[in-house]
């Protein structure tokens, strides 16, 4: 929203042919999406014994989505060779290649998050805005939904008052460097993909 209100036209010394605030967007949402998978990669590094063994149980688990992605690739696959245009055959190249690599990369992604992602703290760290991982009940209802954006104030008080002691917590993906470098990119070079 600051970036918004700050940049709802191009600064005097970038010329653009598109709206500012939209190749602003776009150059924020690709340097997001590499920064997600670096910082994963990092999580999978500092982890690798536990996310391997994870890895593992996301494929067993995930073993039917996974045959249903095979079998989309080899769809894809046989349109290669059945289509004579040369744009359809690259169409067909590109889904076959993406189906393999979206359901590893959603493996991967899982896997990383289970292991590095889910933490228990004490109730004393824990802070308003957190994301408590687990539904919280008390006398049978149901308090605090994991659904939920965040806890509040109030609500963890209230837990601290019914002698909850620790709680498990998940953690999300530091993405304010994103937009200061999607922000850099656009200002000096423009939009990364026109």
């Amino acid at each position: 929203m600051g970036l918004g209100a700050l940049f709802g036209t191009a600064p005097f010394f970038v010329t653009v042919n598109y709206p500012f605030i939209a190749i602003l967007l776009i150059n924020i949402i690709i340097v997001g999406s590499i920064y997600s998978l670096l910082f994963a990669i990092k999580m999978f590094i500092k982890n690798y014994r536990i996310t391997i063994m994870e890895i593992k149980h996301q494929m067993e688990r995930m073993k039917f989505a996974r045959w249903c992605y095979l079998g989309g690739s080899l769809v894809s696959l046989l349109a290669f060779f059945l289509f004579q245009d040369r744009f359809l055959k690259v169409i067909s190249i590109s889904l076959a290649g993406f189906s393999i690599f979206y359901i590893h990369l959603l493996i991967f992604i899982r896997a990383v998050e289970k292991v590095g992602m889910f933490k228990i703290i004490p109730i004393a760290k824990l802070t308003e805005g957190d994301w408590v991982a687990e539904d919280i009940h008390f006398k049978g209802k149901l308090y605090y939904s994991k659904k939920s954006l965040g806890i509040e104030n109030k609500q963890i008080e209230y837990l601290k008052k019914h002698g909850v002691k620790r709680i498990l917590i998940k953690e999300g993906v530091p993405f304010v460097p994103s937009f200061l470098i999607g922000l850099i990119i656009t200002l000096v070079y423009g939009s990364v993909i026109v």
